[in-house]
């Protein structure tokens, strides 16, 4: 009895090293377990994803936890450009910190954050990483999916790479959509969502532009958003 209990205690605290050292990998664990208790995603198209090498994702926004849905769901390590205020936030900074998110924000409001978000996506791709971005800028309103931005075609001019679209579908009505801004608004159904992630063929850079990444995530994500 007294081996099984050392041998428990040492991978316990081999489990609590490795986690301090590398601190992403606690994030995705606990990012993992809500995502598959909660969403119960079921993902088409994987393989459109290399496995290594730099790429671009591209998805349509429909939830604050999008990024999480889908970082669960990825075969490979992704990092997310993600609004810059969220990183402000009590233990959600921290955590978007760990997980290497790259904070941006619009030109009119903070062109210098732009521009180091810009840079720093152009040296995660350099370096031969995947990183996703949401377009759209902002969260749906209505369900449909949104004008895209310029800043993909930008980030794609900077850094030639494949795009990669990826339709999220299920997500509209749930609790971090629009459609819904507080608890007492949710069902109990609608607190646990099948989700659809369908990821599309990449795109060429030659044939990289916002309206024809929008089109065909928008094909992608089908009727529901």
């Amino acid at each position: 009895m007294a081996v099984y209990l050392v041998v428990a205690l040492m991978n316990a605290a081999v489990v609590v090293y490795i986690f301090k050292r590398v601190p992403r990998l606690l994030v995705s664990l606990l990012v993992w377990l809500v995502v598959r208790l909660v969403y119960r995603p079921r993902v088409d198209g994987l393989e459109n994803i290399p496995d290594n090498g730099p790429v671009l994702l591209a998805a349509n926004h429909v939830t604050y936890v999008d990024a999480f849905i889908l970082a669960a769901t990825l075969a490979r390590p992704v990092r997310f450009v993600m609004y810059y205020k969220f990183g402000k936030l009590p233990i959600v900074g921290t955590l978007l910190r760990w997980a290497r998110v790259i904070p941006i924000a619009g030109r009119s409001e903070n062109p210098e954050i732009l521009r180091t978000a810009m840079d720093e996506i152009a040296e995660a791709l350099d370096n031969g990483e995947a990183v996703c971005i949401f377009p759209e800028g902002s969260l749906t309103e209505d369900g449909e999916v949104r004008v895209f931005r310029k800043g993909i075609e930008h980030i794609v001019a900077r850094t030639p790479v494949a795009v990669v679209p990826i339709g999220l579908s299920g997500l509209w009505g749930s609790l971090f959509s629009r459609a819904r801004t507080r608890l007492r608004d949710v069902t109990l159904g609608k607190l646990s969502s099948r989700v659809g992630i369908s990821v599309g063929a990449p795109i060429p850079v030659g044939h990289v532009s916002a309206d024809h990444v929008r089109e065909q995530v928008a094909t992608l994500r089908g009727a529901l958003a």
